[in-house]
């Protein structure tokens, strides 16, 4: 939005300066002054009405016949009133058809200008809306994802806990304690958008511990290397 309204601030401060510009070596300094703001209200009064109501209620809604029909009311409107006040006089030529072929190309520069200006915020906001709906299915997508995962490996390990209270293993009590940490984990901290990255390399490391745990005489090459960690660093929280 600030964008916008400085880029609108920007033109029209240069269509005055333009209108300014030709106008100060035919009259006094106030009434250029007076004439040059004139002409941008009408300049404004055309691009405003034509981005405002004729694209959006017209074009988008009764199609291109009905806004080229619209355009051409629109200019019949404006162009008799500045006739007869005799600002056509004033601001452009006391010949009529130059008054009139004048007007015509004026009121289509910024016809077309407002145009090109509601194209280029469209393409702006779908844009922008596919960069939402882009990022929603990602996000539907790491939600299924770890809603599929986590009660596989949860399943799992219990599974494995289980057969190891069979046996009175040594690691079945130390197998539980990792999954407590890991569950508090992931139920806890893991709807958070980020996370310190060091919480995540304690859940690789769980983790880690937690599947030689499963089988400790078939993991022996198994080795975690971790450097570069950083009490600031923040990351998307992943899961098991």
């Amino acid at each position: 939005m600030e964008k916008n309204r400085t880029v609108h601030f920007l033109l029209w401060v240069f269509v005055f300066g333009l209108t300014f510009d030709s106008l100060i070596f035919d009259y006094e300094f106030e009434m250029a002054l007076l004439l040059s703001m004139v002409e941008c209200v009408i300049n404004a009064i055309i691009s405003y009405v034509n981005l405002l109501v004729l694209i959006p209620k017209v074009l988008s809604r009764k199609g291109r016949v009905s806004y080229i029909f619209s355009v051409l009311v629109f200019f019949v409107v404006l162009f008799v009133p500045y006739y007869v006040s005799d600002l056509g006089i004033y601001l452009l030529s006391e010949e009529t058809y130059r008054i009139v072929i004048s007007f015509a190309l004026n009121y289509t520069i910024f016809i077309l200008v407002s145009f090109l200006f509601w194209k280029v915020n469209q393409y702006e906001l779908e844009k922008k809306r596919n960069l939402e709906l882009s990022n929603q299915k990602l996000e539907a997508e790491l939600q299924l994802l770890k809603s599929q995962v986590s009660p596989h490996f949860l399943f799992n390990t219990l599974n494995n806990i289980y057969s190891l209270s069979i046996t009175k293993h040594d690691n079945a009590p130390l197998m539980i304690e990792k999954l407590s940490d890991l569950l508090r984990y992931i139920i806890y901290e893991g709807e958070q958008e980020l996370v310190p990255l060091e919480r995540e390399v304690e859940l690789l490391e769980n983790y880690t511990e937690l599947q030689l745990l499963k089988k400790p005489k078939g993991y022996e090459h198994i080795a975690l290397s971790i450097k570069g960690v950083e009490g600031t660093q923040q990351i998307t929280h992943l899961c098991c």
